[in-house]
Order: structure tokens, then C-alpha cells, then sequence
């Protein structure tokens, strides 16, 4: 099966540089500009799709209806393709988690395993978004190509688990790009990660 997973668009928080995580925040301008020319993207290349999985987040969604409006395929919400759960830090920029939780948000960005309240390991997002993909695979496999929108550090996770030669913090997921998985007799196998050049070609 051909899985293609995208990021959602823009946001003004990622504009600004604030921790998201699963707050519902809703596509900004630009955010529905660069789900429109993906959705034109995937309608010129991969119009074979046959259906979208979306996290249920407004962003996320909003972006899959988007998309649809060019592929014209099945939709379906996923709880479990949401993002990570980072509410102790949510709405507040980078450089203010830095300094007001230096050792926390250390801690956490090195150690896979490190937990609060409020704030998901990178190991339970990794592991919750790869059972939830192969879940939607096997649920589907009748199908032979899937569209899967997500988020940057779901997906993040998603392909570190993957490629361990891929550093969580060394890897870029941008808004709307997509990345091209081939799932193979129990097996995933990469061909394209972060794809945005359709963005240069508008």
C-alpha cells in the first residue's frame, strides 16, 4: 500500500512560534493557500487515492477538506493522529519554554522517555501514531494508496522510529509537505520525506 502523510497547513501559532500540541487552533491564510496547492498537487500526481485519514483537530481537518476538494475520495477522523500532547507548554512560544523550563524542556527533547503531567513522551507519540497507522493499513487493506494528515512532531516521531539514522531534532516536517511510505508485506519503506517543491511551482 502507497501511504502518503502530510502535515497540516499553516497556523498563526506556528507563525509565531508557539507550542501547539493537541490545542485546536485553526488554519491561518497562508495555511489554506498551501492546502489548496497541495490538494492541486495531489490531484495532478495522485489522484489514484483512495481515501483520506485526518486527525480530528481543526487544522488538520481542515486541511484534509481542503485536499478533498481535488481528490473527491472518502474521508475518515482519527483521534489517535492527533499531536502530541504537550498541554503543560501549549500556546507558549519556544523561547519562553526555554527559559522558564530549561531543565524540563531538556530533558524531554533528549530522552525519548521523559514525562510530566501533561506532556506526552516522544516514545507514547511515537508508538500511538505507528499502532494508529498500521491499524488504518490493516482495517484498509484493500485499498492501494492512502492520504494520512497529521502533525509535525507525529509525524516526527513516526520516522524516527523508522530511520534511526534521523535525529527527532535534525528532522524538518514543513506545513503541507508530504512524505511517500510504500507498506510491503509488514514492512515500511521510505521514498520521499518533507516533499514541498510543489510550493515553487505555483
Amino acid at each position: 500500500m502507497k501511504v502518503l502523510l502530510i502535515r497540516h497547513g499553516e497556523t498563526s501559532w506556528n507563525s509565531s512560534k508557539k507550542f501547539q500540541g493537541n490545542r485546536d487552533v485553526t488554519l491561518n491564510k497562508v495555511g489554506r493557500m498551501q492546502a489548496h496547492t497541495t490538494g492541486k498537487f495531489l490531484e495532478e500526481n495522485h489522484n489514484d487515492s483512495d481515501a483520506i485519514f485526518t486527525s480530528d483537530l481543526a487544522r488538520a481537518y481542515e486541511t484534509s477538506l481542503i485536499i478533498n476538494n481535488y481528490l473527491n475520495t472518502k474521508l475518515f477522523l482519527r483521534k489517535k493522529l492527533r499531536e502530541i500532547n504537550i498541554n503543560l507548554w501549549g500556546g507558549k512560544t519556544y523561547e519562553y519554554i526555554k527559559d522558564k523550563y530549561k531543565r524540563q524542556f531538556n530533558s524531554w527533547q533528549i530522552n525519548p522517555n521523559y514525562k510530566l503531567p501533561g506532556l506526552e513522551s516522544h516514545y507514547e507519540i511515537k508508538k500511538r501514531v505507528k499502532n494508529e497507522i498500521i491499524r488504518i493499513i490493516s482495517e484498509n487493506a484493500g485499498l492501494n494508496k492512502i492520504v494520512i494528515v497529521s502533525h509535525g512532531m507525529a509525524i516526527r516521531s513516526f520516522l524516527v522510529g523508522l530511520c534511526e539514522k534521523y535525529d527527532l531534532n535534525d528532522l524538518e516536517i514543513k506545513n503541507c509537505s508530504i512524505t511517500d511510505l510504500n507498506y510491503i508485506k509488514g514492512e515500511f519503506f521510505l521514498e520521499n520525506i518533507n516533499y514541498h517543491n510543489h510550493f515553487y511551482f505555483v
